[in-house]
């Protein structure tokens, strides 16, 4: 044992390293991709011409056209939960309740299935061939063509010049 113990010409073998490996746990950790439908304003065909997306799980895999353009969101229930989810850009003066701050372009995912009134939604009808985002107290005479289940500010810098000198 001790000739063993001082022989030095025994070289130990080198392990493998362990992998990389992670599992993905919480749903908003996914990222969930929508197609970009395109920038406001839009006809009800240019919003109905763009194809639901094959979503293949486990890993959300998707195949897309060379002319689709997709969009990452993080995976919030209220967009996991909708049916036919597609995303619009828009200035947020052309929503039809202003927010805060100057006119920015915002992102708008609408559900393309959801085409049931109720007053306690935004939606989106087809006026004078152009579309636009409405609420409607009662059950509107025009077709509802999707329903707004979010809007998403840009993120927001706070000194821009600070900013550029970074990069």
């Amino acid at each position: 044992i001790e000739k063993l113990l001082r022989d030095f010409s025994v070289t130990p073998t080198q392990r493998a390293p362990l992998l990389p490996l992670h599992r993905l746990e919480a749903e908003d950790v996914t990222p969930c991709i929508l197609p970009l439908v395109g920038t406001f304003p839009l006809t009800k065909e240019e919003l109905l011409a763009v194809s639901s997306l094959d979503i293949q799980e486990p890993f959300r895999v998707i195949e897309a056209s060379e002319k689709t353009k997709l969009v990452p969101l993080p995976g919030w229930q209220t967009i996991l939960k909708a049916e036919d989810a597609v995303a619009i850009l828009c200035p947020s003066d052309q929503l039809p309740k202003s927010i805060a701050g100057k006119s920015e372009t915002v992102l708008v995912v609408v559900d393309r299935a959801v085409k049931t009134w109720n007053s306690n939604s935004y939606f989106i009808v087809e006026k004078e061939g152009k579309l636009e985002f409405n609420w409607f107290p009662q059950s509107p005479e025009v077709e509802i063509i999707g329903q707004l289940i979010l809007v998403l500010r840009p993120k927001k810098i706070l000194d821009e010049n600070f900013q550029m000198k970074i990069f």
